[in-house]
């Protein structure tokens, strides 16, 4: 038993340490350590090497100093003893053939301790005698003529008869000549001849290479005269420093070689293998605690992995469905599109894609809780309607689709016929208020079991039943419903874009006249409206579907910004020429803005510079706001309209009536005019409901303080009943038609009264 635990322990212990091995190899340091490292380090070695070759250098010329100091030094050393013996009267008498016994008589072994042999020359330059010393025989002997040959090529100059130093070799040794005239006591008398002593410079005093100084100093190892070796590639090969002694130079040129140990770079290799290996311990360490870390983390790491694991399963089946309604999500009616195929085989399958109508409204007016409680309503109403075959889902927001199961085309046809009817009639009851809730149906055909396509058809139908308005559905495939309706839309966005890049957007305008002054009936808002200019004949057009199809592209922004800036400009010019706002200050000018123009962040600063920019006054400009963008975002697009109403703008809003306007929000908007819509009008003189509409609008602008507009007035009995009944200003073809606003100054009528026209309908001429 304590065998097998103490393999088991030497076991475990082999496996950890595997295991530390393995971690440590996949382990990596820290971004950027390995690079500050490598830099550090590398410029670090650069400048050690750097100083080293320059320490290395200047030794080097500092030893080259020290040797011409020191051969000149035993040159002069040389040349004294030379002259010393030159003057002497024996020698010149030896010279003159006075003195044979001369080497005999004054040279003994001492003398050729530091001189090995001497030579003197005659006035011609030949040797006239020699002699060294025979230790054998311990007798001076003369040189042989082997010997005075050699050292008769080493006298670099014979006949002058004057003294000279210099380096030659004698019989394989380095030695420093020196070749004095020899006089007379008589200065008078010329030179007998010359007198030739040798010092040799490879003995122990006077090498470097035996100097103890120079060894612990610089590190000289030998030392010889002639050429260096060759340059070797090893760093660390020995040094070689060249010294030529030109000075010195006779007939054959001589240098000295002196070789020393390379030092410096060696310190410098040490000192950087240094570095070296405090930036790998640097790098181990950083690297241990790194891994330390992880090993910290590791046990947390897997503490974690079951509750990762378990989350990931919870999602993988919760995104097949609707956390919200608990329908299916879009990824999910895909898979159960698929399932449906193989159970009803021979059946026809089609997509529906259903999208609620203004559901924005909803979330803005009642607020998110209870959207949602909407949308938790319309997903159990749409279960109770989809046949049990089928698959339902909520692929985002108030969007929904459903897979249907028909035997053939013409049945799901008329299952997407009832679908719609049914959800176009739908009321939901929130906290006791029934709320009616119009939906947008796109359906597509399934085919070849393309399930993708399919949906993207239905949403694009869908699509295009809400560009038209909405509370409908089409097939894809239809003539509303294709593609082509949707490239239909994609041109028309696309032609307002070519437009404005082209500047080809020109403005028209239509006035109205006051009603509540009296017969005046003076003209007191101008509605400037936007035409396009055809490319070709210059003729302007517009389309309503236009409008449509830019707040489908997302353009409409672009457009509100260039038709400001136009009406600007145009205003400005007007300006200038002396009609519109430089004679009729009076005047407003509307401009109809889009929901996304208004509670753009940046709408008010911009539209405030640009203005200022033109040198207009803001209270002649007013922004016509319709009753959607109002109540697109009330809590935003009441901001905007306070910031705007206190740099001096009018407000008004368009086309009250349409919508689901609450009469708070006409307490609450900081509203100059509300534009009752032409529906209303038209029928206020037969519709009892309708007169009752506009009455109440003209009693609450008493109240609140703010005039009203009425659109679309076509004929005299009309403007008379809407001026008795309180109505401040009438608009629409009875007095003028929409029309070029920029023009010249004689052809604008925006001015014009219609004074004159109600005298002659009150006063009808007299037949005689």
């Amino acid at each position: 038993m304590g065998m097998h635990n103490l393999l088991k322990s030497r076991t475990g212990r082999r496996w950890r340490w595997r295991r530390c091995l393995r971690d440590l190899r996949r382990q990596r340091p820290p971004r950027g350590l390995v690079p500050a490292l490598l830099g550090t380090t590398l410029i670090s070695s650069g400048v050690i090497l750097s100083a080293a070759l320059n320490s290395e250098r200047f030794k080097n010329d500092l030893l080259r100093q020290f040797v011409e100091e020191k051969i000149n030094q035993i040159a002069r050393n040389l040349e004294a003893e030379t002259l010393d013996w030159a003057v002497w009267n024996e020698t010149h008498d030896h010279l003159l053939n006075r003195n044979p016994d001369y080497y005999k008589d004054q040279y003994n072994q001492y003398s050729f301790a530091r001189t090995p042999f001497v030579v003197s020359l005659s006035r011609q330059g030949s040797i006239h005698s020699s002699t060294t010393w025979d230790f054998k025989t311990k007798q001076p002997v003369p040189l042989s003529s082997t010997q005075e040959k050699a050292v008769q090529q080493q006298i670099p100059s014979r006949t002058p008869l004057q003294a000279s130093t210099f380096l030659g070799r004698f019989e394989g040794r380095p030695f420093l000549f020196s070749a004095q005239p020899v006089r007379s006591t008589d200065s008078s008398a010329p030179p007998a001849g010359r007198l030739l002593f040798v010092r040799p410079l490879d003995t122990n005093d006077v090498s470097f290479k035996d100097s103890a100084t120079l060894n612990r100093a610089l590190g000289v190892t030998r030392e010889f005269y002639g050429k260096p070796p060759g340059r070797q590639l090893n760093p660390l090969a020995p040094l070689y420093v060249t010294v030529p002694l030109q000075r010195w130079q006779a007939t054959t040129p001589m240098q000295l070689v002196i070789e020393r140990q390379p030092r410096e770079r060696l310190q410098a290799l040490r000192t950087i293998a240094g570095l070296i290996l405090i930036a790998t311990v640097l790098l181990v360490l950083v690297m241990l605690r790194t891994y330390a870390q992880g090993r910290r983390f590791r046990l947390l790491e897997l503490r974690n992995q079951r509750t990762r694991l378990q989350t990931s399963r919870d999602l993988k089946k919760r995104r097949n469905h609707d956390e919200l309604t608990g329908l299916l999500s879009e990824s999910g009616l895909l898979q159960a599109t698929v399932s449906q195929a193989s159970r009803f085989t021979g059946f026809t399958q089609a997509i529906a894609h259903i999208n609620l109508d203004h559901f924005s409204l909803i979330t803005n007016g009642l607020g998110k809780s209870q959207g949602d409680q909407v949308l938790l309503t319309f997903a159990s109403r749409l279960k109770e309607t989809i046949h049990p075959s089928g698959a339902i889902s909520r692929i985002g927001g108030d969007k929904f689709a459903c897979s249907l199961i028909g035997t053939s085309v013409s049945a799901l046809r008329t299952e997407v016929s009832s679908l719609s009817q049914h959800l176009n009639d739908l009321k939901i009851d929130i906290n006791g208020q029934p709320l009616n809730i119009t939906v947008s149906i796109g359906a597509s055909l399934i085919e070849d079991s393309n399930h993708a396509r399919a949906m993207h058809e239905a949403s694009v139908a869908c699509s295009v039943v809400k560009v038209e308005g909405g509370h409908g559905y089409q097939f894809y495939g239809d003539a509303k419903g294709s593609t082509s309706s949707y490239l239909a839309i994609q041109q028309a966005n696309q032609e307002l874009i070519t437009a404005i890049h082209d500047r080809r957007l020109a403005l028209h305008a239509q006035h109205a006249w006051q009603l509540n002054q009296g017969s005046e009936l003076s003209a007191t808002y101008v509605e400037l409206l936007c035409r396009i200019q055809h490319p070709d004949t210059g003729k302007p057009y517009w389309r309503e579907n236009i409008i449509d199809a830019a707040q489908f592209c997302g353009s409409l922004p672009l457009f509100d910004q260039t038709i400001i800036e136009l009406a600007c400009s145009n205003l400005s010019n007007l300006k200038q020429q002396g009609v519109g706002p430089g004679a009729h200050s009076q005047i407003v000018y509307a401009i109809n803005i889009t929901p996304d123009t208004l509670i753009s962040p940046s709408f008010v600063q911009s539209l405030d510079q640009l203005v200022d920019s033109h040198d207009l006054d803001p209270s002649m400009i007013c922004l016509e706001i319709t009753e959607q963008a109002a109540l697109r975002n009330p809590g935003e697009a009441v901001v905007a309209m306070k910031k705007l109403r206190q740099l001096g703008f009018r407000l008004a809003l368009d086309d009250f009536g349409t919508g689901m306007t609450s009469l708070g929000y006409l307490r609450d908007l900081p509203l100059d005019y509300v534009k009752i819509d032409k529906s209303f009008i038209r029928k206020s003189s037969q519709d009892k409901a309708s007169n009752l509409v506009v009455q109440f609008v003209v009693e609450l602008s008493k109240e609140i303080g703010f005039q009203t507009i009425a659109e679309g007035v076509e004929d005299m009995e009309q403007l008379l009943e809407l001026q008795a009944a309180g109505i401040s200003i009438a608009q629409g073809y009875l007095i003028t038609r929409p029309r070029p606003f920029l023009c010249k100054p004689q052809e604008w009528i925006f001015a014009q009264s219609g004074a004159q026209i109600l005298t002659d309908h009150r006063e009808p001429t007299s037949v005689v």
